[in-house]
């Protein structure tokens, strides 16, 4: 991921806190889980996918805040004391896109 995305940045610190309070392992090994995070122009603004293949799970965002909430959506499953494997597809858009000039 790319470390000087300020908003992916945020999510992937969560994903960790969330999977050491949960006691996930973040080493290599045989039960390694890849998660890979990628910005992809065909998704709106604030949209964000999340596919898994094996061990690899690919969270897409359509910006910056989309990547965000990919993160936020792992960190959250994890809290859920679900496994990340069990993840086959996830994805969601806002209703409304967030605006700094709306009041």
């Amino acid at each position: 991921y790319d470390k000087n995305i300020p908003e992916v940045q945020f999510a992937v610190d969560e994903f960790r806190k969330a999977g050491q309070a949960a006691g996930m392992n973040f080493s290599t090994g045989p039960e390694m889980i890849i998660v890979n995070f990628e910005l992809d122009k065909s998704l709106a603004r604030e949209e964000y996918q999340i596919t898994r293949k094996g061990n690899v799970l690919l969270a897409k965002g359509g910006d910056a805040n989309g990547l965000m909430y990919a993160g936020l959506e792992l960190a959250e499953t994890i809290q859920d004391g679900k496994n990340l494997l069990q993840i086959s597809n996830l994805s969601d858009k806002p209703y409304i896109q967030f605006s700094a000039g709306c009041p």
